[in-house]
């Protein structure tokens, strides 16, 4: 948790792109929830010109972005949208108006991530202390890039 969705016409990034997305949106929600970067979950669905709808018309210039994310204050997210959608404008060629954020607030009593049930923001390092050893290993293995 969180898990991001990010829709965008097909062929519209680079594969480099969206690593850069990724990266940007994984160190935005960090910088903004001190949550660790293995929390941060990103996928890319790149979605057929055909369709793509606005106003129940063909729209190919902007990014949607839809985060299901921990429940926070309505100040706490729109600080990570606005750190998000500036972060992605930043590594693709995308204006920060046409990338769109949502998010959805979920408790985190109805998170299971690694196994176990993700704790309330703050207590990050105890849960991750209560993880079992080949589940930490798992973890610093994705952090090492491995």
């Amino acid at each position: 948790m969180p898990t991001y969705h990010v829709y965008v016409n097909e062929n519209r990034l680079t594969r480099e792109q969206k690593q850069a997305v990724a990266q940007a949106i994984t160190d935005g929600h960090v910088a903004q929830t001190g949550a660790p970067p293995y929390y941060v979950q990103v996928i890319i669905d790149e979605v057929p010109d055909e369709n793509r709808f606005v106003a129940g018309r063909p729209m190919g210039r902007h990014m949607w972005i839809r985060g299901d994310v921990r429940c926070r204050t309505p100040e706490q997210n729109k600080a990570l949208m606005l750190e998000l959608t500036r972060r992605v404008s930043g590594v693709c060629d995308f204006e920060q108006p046409f990338i769109w954020c949502d998010l959805s607030s979920i408790e985190p009593t109805n998170i299971l991530k690694f196994g176990t049930v993700f704790p309330p923001a703050g207590q990050e390092q105890s849960w991750y202390d209560a993880l079992p050893e080949p589940v930490k290993d798992a973890i610093r293995e994705l952090m090492d890039g491995r």
